[in-house]
């Protein structure tokens, strides 16, 4: 192998997603990032997430699409012979339609016993919720993430939590499966969103009571103004060595010995203080004084505006159009010609 030359560890990996939507199509689309070949089962028309082009395009790059109407014998039968020799099987279905397509963990492993199946669904196999409709904000609602992150004023989140969560975890256990396949036939996997999402709200970083309850900014953390209009955001906690240069930054100096007791028990009055004295810097005095302080801070931005992208993995290419790979897949799976 030549020096520098990038090695896709999954290159050698074939995928079957019969997932739409979210969180499915999000694991799938980091599994082809990572070299897999993904191919993607659509009905006709497409999946219907195809409606809102900026969220198909961002979950289904690098994958082949294949249409196949699964009510079908011609559409099952395609769909299994690319499943029964497929690396991985992602499916997006309730508990029970996937037993009823023949594509639940028994079935996928009787026919593949080496595949690593992989199940993702809203609600799990949780008796009173397993076949239950839902989407990104019911599982939001559910799980008790919605609670913790806004307390008793819910609004709908800017971005895809659930779906995200959950497709990373998706992906992370499918990648350890495939690590662990040669020693062992590969342990069905399940990831429900409002799993992941009731997971992430029981760590009870924000929960009611604690000093970073979703009720309490506290006092540098939070949205403030600069007095030339900018929004920025503080994300001091409860760091005293945090705190106590942010106080010297700001000329606070009275402040800078506070606890974390004596803060969370004066709150408001102390917020106040704090966005006052921020709100009589422009932004450029704010930028040198609080990059100078060393502590967590940004300006509220939007997406793009700073290019993050170098820690990411690279995207393989664009999201497939409806049915491109449908003749080349029914040829090589089912001999087709």
């Amino acid at each position: 192998m030549t020096s520098g030359t990038a090695v896709s560890p999954l290159a050698d990996v074939v995928v079957a997603d019969f997932t739409t939507r979210g969180p499915g199509p999000f694991t799938t689309m980091l599994l082809a990032r990572l070299g897999a070949r993904v191919i993607k089962f659509e009905p006709p028309g497409g999946e219907p997430s195809r409606a809102l082009p900026p969220v198909f395009e961002a979950f289904n790059q690098g994958k082949e699409s294949v249409v196949c109407d699964l009510r079908s014998a011609a559409g099952l039968a395609l769909a299994r012979s690319v499943a029964d020799r497929a690396d991985v099987v992602v499916t997006a279905w309730r508990p029970k339609q996937a037993a009823e397509l023949g594509f639940d963990h028994g079935a996928i492993a009787a026919r593949n016993p080496r595949a690593v199946s992989c199940a993702i669904s809203g609600f799990g196999d949780a008796a009173q919720w397993s076949d239950r409709a839902g989407h990104e904000l019911t599982y939001l609602a559910a799980s008790g993430a919605l609670a913790m992150i806004f307390g008793g004023d819910p609004r709908v989140p800017g971005m895809p939590i659930g779906d995200v969560l959950a497709g990373n975890q998706a992906a992370l256990r499918i990648c350890a499966a495939l690590a662990g396949r040669s020693a062992q036939a590969p342990a069905p996997i399940d990831v429900s969103v409002a799993g992941v999402l009731a997971e992430a709200a029981g760590y009870g970083l924000f929960a009611e009571g604690t000093p970073l309850g979703a009720d309490w900014d506290g006092p540098a953390r939070g949205r403030f103004r600069s007095a030339d209009g900018r929004t920025l955001i503080l994300a001091i906690l409860v760091e005293p060595h945090y705190w106590s240069r942010l106080c010297d930054a700001l000329g606070l100096h009275d402040l800078a010995e506070a606890s974390p007791g004596d803060l969370a028990a004066a709150g408001p009055e102390v917020r106040s203080r704090v966005a006052q004295r921020l709100a009589e810097l422009d932004s450029t005095e704010c930028e040198s004084r609080l990059n100078a302080a060393d502590v967590p801070w940004s300006w509220l931005l939007r997406p793009g505006d700073v290019d993050f992208s170098n820690g990411t993995i690279p995207v393989s290419s664009a999201a497939p159009e409806l049915g491109a790979a449908t003749s080349s897949v029914r040829a090589e799976f089912l001999g087709e010609g």
